[in-house]
C-alpha cells in the first residue's frame, strides 16, 4: 500500500518535550524542535568587542516544507495578505523548503502603552512605533544582507 505525503510537515519528527528533558541540555540557546538554527550577529551598530557583546541581529533557520496550508497559516500569523503570500509560495507546494527569520534584537525604537481609560477592564492603547528610530531599519536590512551571504 503506498500513501501519498502531500504535506511535507507531516515528515518532520519533533522530539518531544519529556524526551527534551532527559536529555539534561539546558541553557538560554537550547530548544525543543527540528534542525533549527539560530546565528546570532553584532551589526556595525552594536557595541561588541572582544570582552563583552551583546549581538542586535538573530537570524533564525528553520527547515521543513510548504504544505497546502501554508500560506493560509502564514497569513494568520504574520498578518499579510493571502493573495501576496499565494504569488510566491504556490509554486513551492510540496517542495522542501527553508525559512529565514531576521530578527532585530536590540530595537531602538520606543513604543507608548496608555490606559484608555480608568476601568481595569478596558484594553490598553498601545502603539509599538515599530521602526520609528532610523537605526533599526539599517541593522534590519544589516541582518537579511548578512542572511543573503549565509545563503549564497
Amino acid at each position: 500500500m503506498q500513501i501519498a505525503v502531500n504535506n511535507i510537515l507531516d515528515r518532520l519528527v519533533i522530539c518531544s518535550n519529556d524526551n527534551f528533558r532527559s536529555s539534561n541540555l539546558s541553557g538560554p540557546l537550547i530548544t525543543v524542535g527540528a534542525g533549527v538554527s539560530h546565528l546570532f550577529k553584532c551589526s556595525s551598530f552594536a557595541l561588541c568587542n572582544a570582552t563583552t557583546s551583546w549581538p542586535d541581529i538573530q537570524i533564525i533557520f528553520l527547515p521543513g516544507g510548504v504544505h497546502k496550508t501554508f500560506a493560509k497559516d502564514m497569513e494568520g500569523l504574520m498578518g499579510v495578505d493571502l493573495s501576496i503570500i499565494n504569488k510566491y509560495i504556490d509554486p513551492y507546494v510540496g517542495k522542501d523548503a527553508i525559512m529565514l527569520l531576521v530578527i532585530l534584537n536590540q530595537p531602538k525604537s520606543v513604543g507608548e502603552l496608555k490606559l484608555k481609560d480608568k476601568s481595569p477592564l478596558s484594553e490598553p492603547l498601545i502603539d509599538p512605533k515599530y521602526f520609528n528610530h532610523p537605526d533599526d531599519m539599517k541593522i534590519l536590512l544589516e541582518g537579511c544582507r548578512l542572511t543573503f551571504d549565509q545563503v549564497e
